[in-house]
């Protein structure tokens, strides 16, 4: 059985004990996340230390370094929420089938008296279901309401984008040029020296919806249609 880290007391929220809290909550020791860094030497755990004991915070850049090796986001080490501080907790310990386990589980319970703890074991299927159905009454308990504070919410800018054609079709005289840079260098990518080629292009042509705008804008079997230098005849009966 694993022993789990708990959150620290709300009047110790510093950037360096979020740090120590995630590093423990990911079983991790000062040393693995200093090797992860690239600390060596004297320096190596007495960087940690410090950052941990708020004697030192890490610069920005080695912040999101700690966050990625964490698995955490940046903001969970910089900012803290009280709100999902506040939230109901629930401690599983798994592995109860384990030699030592009830040991262990004793001295966390004698260490944090007041956690509420689930007995486990997920290999022999023991008190899952104690689980589950504990899991739905603090569910059912917990009112609907928002856990982000007003001030939490990021302000942002709704973009709009237009799903623009990647060409454009326009009649000169009796002929239609159809133009546009996507459509153009597949004209230049294709070689025309054989029928596979060219039905390749065609139906390229088509998924784009060149075939359809043509037909829409009144082209006619027989009409001229010019991509670049090249010209190829429109069939309707093809489309």
């Amino acid at each position: 059985m694993r022993m789990l880290y708990m959150k620290p007391e709300l009047d110790d929220l510093s950037q360096g004990s979020r740090i120590a809290f995630a590093r423990q909550f990911r079983f991790m020791t000062q040393d693995s996340v200093s090797d992860k860094l690239g600390l060596t030497g004297v320096c190596k755990r007495r960087t940690m230390t410090r950052y941990e004991k708020g004697d030192r915070n890490p610069k920005e850049e080695r912040t999101l370094e700690i966050a990625k090796i964490l698995n955490v986001s940046y903001e969970a080490i910089k900012k803290y929420s009280e709100n999902l501080y506040n939230k109901k907790e629930l401690i599983v310990a798994n592995k109860m089938d384990l030699d030592g386990s009830k040991e262990n589980l004793a001295k966390f319970k004698k260490e944090y008296p007041d956690a509420e703890v689930i007995e486990i074991s997920a290999v022999k299927n023991e008190g899952t279901k104690e689980l589950i159905f504990k899991l739905k009454e603090l569910l059912q308990s917990i009112p609907d309401e928002d856990p982000f504070e007003k001030n939490e919410y990021e302000e942002y800018v709704l973009y709009e984008f237009k799903n623009e054609k990647p060409y454009q079709i326009k009649r000169n005289g009796n002929k239609w040029v159809v133009t546009g840079e996507k459509l153009e260098k597949l004209l230049k990518m294709t070689r025309f020296n054989s029928d596979e080629s060219a039905l390749r292009f065609a139906s390229k042509l088509k998924n784009l919806g060149v075939d359809d705008e043509l037909k829409s804008l009144g082209a006619k079997t027989g009409d001229i249609v010019c991509i670049l230098d090249k010209e190829f005849e429109y069939e309707e009966r093809l489309y």
